[in-house]
This record gives structure tokens, C-alpha cells and sequence, in this order.
């Protein structure tokens, strides 16, 4: 589990949701062949994809390019994320009535379906969003008010009254903070200064853009799904000499990918950022 957010502990943000979902059983009716035919409705929906993505992932690059014009050191604030998470971590780890909680969620939580699981994510993810524009020198009463929201979220999942958990936080919050000082601001996990592309944060953006390329290809979700999955193996493979791991394709299915190379290349870039989509 990562190390707490004093801003949002009841969200469980320090869980990570993604990695608890399961994939939901492949039917064999759902893993299309690849040909061109195929291919080009999947073009229609990641050209429909790219036109959502696209925009946010520029808006996220001039965030980026802002912060360090304003002269605020991003690595240095990567570091000092750091070393907070390292100080507070063991004592997050060691609260007893925090880890019953967690674990807790988690447990009602593996047992979601899969849209449950998208529709919490979203929920939670726009809360954080808020929280983070008000900043924690903000205005205190909408901090206050976004946090018994996301409280009355964690109650209808956990079943852990609001006034517990309101407790359990102010408790650890206040233990981390004697130890560790104050949270400093949350940063992008992957590293600001490399040149690899940067993934479109947030799972309402994610939503948003699996959505509107589903719709355009006009193909069954775990079809879609996983037709984009395979191609943006083989794609990336090319473009960035990426290894194909257990992803196996006929010569057919080659040959088909390689004569359509030149219109998936567009987005490789998108491809490589966005992972892949999981419907029900």
C-alpha cells in the first residue's frame, strides 16, 4: 500500500485501485481475427480515441511545462514527496484501526463488478481533483465538505461510520505530521524530466476516451478490447522495439497489421500511455 494522504485518507488513494480489478474471462467470440477489415474499425475508434486523448495530454504537458517555468522544481518536490512517504509509511502500516479499514475496502472491493469498480475510481478520482485545486492552504469549508463526501462513499462500501473514519484520520494525521511535518503536494508518479510520453491522468479522462472509441468501432466491448490490446502490442513493437511477450500472431494477421502500419503509427504514442481498456 502506499504511504497515506493526509487530504484524502478515506478514498484508500494510497491503495491504488487499478491493480485489484480482475479481468473479466475472454470468450472466444471475442478474440477476432486480425485483418484489414478488422483493423480499420479499430482505426475509427482510436482516431475517436485520440480526439479526446489528445487534448488532455497536451493540457497535461503545459501543466508540466508551467510549473517549471514558475521556478518550482519538480525533481526537488519528487524528493520531498519521497522522503515524506518513507516517514509515514511504517506508521500508516502499523495503525491497526486504519489497516482494518483498508482492508475492509479492498475486500468489498475485489468482489465489484467491473463497472462498480470504474464508477468508484471516477467518483474518487474527481474528489482528489477538487481537493487538489483547493490546495491545502485553501479554502478549508470545501476541503472539508469533499472530504464527508468521499466519507459517506467509503460508509456505503465499508460499512465504517463516517464519524469513525473522520477519527481514525485526524489520529494518524496528526502522528504523521509530529514525525513527518506536513504532506507535501502529491506529484505524478512517473519521472517529470523524462522523455518517454506522459500518461493522461485520471480515470474520468481514461473513461472518457475508452468510451468514444468503442462506440466509433462499432464492435462488442471485450472485442474491442482486445483487438486493441494485440494491435497495440505488435504496433509498439515497431515503433518502440518493445518485446511482444506472449502475444502470438499468424502470418495472416502479420501481414494484415504491417499493410495498415502506417495509419496505426499515429498512435503509438497514445497506445503506449493509455494501457488498455477493460469493459464488462
Amino acid at each position: 500500500m502506499r504511504a497515506f494522504s493526509a487530504r484524502l485518507i478515506p478514498a484508500l488513494v494510497a491503495v491504488t485501485l487499478a491493480p485489484l480489478a480482475v479481468p473479466a474471462q475472454d470468450n472466444k467470440a471475442d478474440i477476432l481475427p486480425i485483418t484489414t477489415a478488422r483493423i480499420d474499425q479499430l482505426v475509427k475508434g482510436l482516431e475517436a480515441e485520440y480526439s479526446v486523448w489528445k487534448p488532455a495530454f497536451d493540457r497535461d504537458q503545459k501543466k508540466m511545462q508551467a510549473a517549471e517555468a514558475s521556478g518550482g522544481s519538480t525533481a526537488s518536490g519528487a524528493d520531498a514527496r519521497a522522503r515524506f512517504d518513507a516517514c509515514s509509511g511504517p506508521f500508516v502500516e502499523s495503525d491497526t484501526a486504519f489497516q482494518r479499514f483498508s482492508r475492509t475496502f479492498q475486500q468489498k472491493y475485489a468482489g465489484m463488478s467491473q463497472a462498480q469498480m470504474q464508477a468508484i475510481g471516477t467518483r474518487m478520482d474527481g474528489f482528489q481533483r477538487r481537493l487538489d485545486q483547493i490546495g491545502p492552504d485553501g479554502d478549508k469549508a470545501a476541503a472539508a465538505a469533499l472530504q464527508d463526501s468521499v466519507r459517506r462513499v467509503m460508509f456505503e462500501i465499508t460499512g465504517v461510520p463516517v464519524a469513525e473514519q473522520a477519527r481514525t484520520e485526524a489520529r494518524l494525521r496528526a502522528t504523521v505530521e509530529k514525525a513527518c511535518g506536513k504532506e507535501p503536494p502529491r506529484q505524478r508518479e512517473q519521472d517529470q524530466s523524462s522523455s518517454e510520453p506522459q500518461p493522461v491522468e485520471g480515470l474520468e479522462t481514461d473513461t472518457l476516451v475508452s468510451e468514444a472509441g468503442l462506440r466509433a468501432s462499432g464492435l462488442r466491448p471485450r472485442a474491442y478490447t482486445i483487438l486493441r490490446e494485440r494491435v497495440a502490442a505488435y504496433v509498439l513493437s515497431k515503433t518502440e522495439e518493445r518485446e511482444l511477450g506472449d502475444y502470438v500472431f499468424t502470418a495472416a494477421e502479420k501481414a494484415a497489421l504491417d499493410q495498415r502500419m502506417s495509419a496505426l503509427r499515429k498512435y503509438a504514442e497514445m497506445l503506449s500511455s493509455t494501457g488498455h481498456w477493460q469493459f464488462d
